[in-house]
């Protein structure tokens, strides 16, 4: 998910620094079904990218 899909999960005064990281590395974000145990998870994989995992639920800004 790009930047531009993502910037509605997060709260206003956040998006320009989360969007300098979208440009500057290598990261994805993917809004998964929830999940009881977490709210959220980071992966570094190994060809040296990011992944940020965040559930989808009622809570935008959790």
């Amino acid at each position: 998910m790009g930047f531009e899909t993502f910037k509605e999960y997060l709260p206003e005064h956040a998006r320009e620094q989360v969007s300098a990281l979208f440009t500057q590395e290598d990261l994805r974000v993917e809004v998964v079904p929830n999940r009881v145990t977490r709210h959220g998870d980071y992966r570094r994989l190994p060809e040296g990218g990011h992944v940020i995992t965040i559930n989808k639920g009622e809570n935008h800004y959790r």
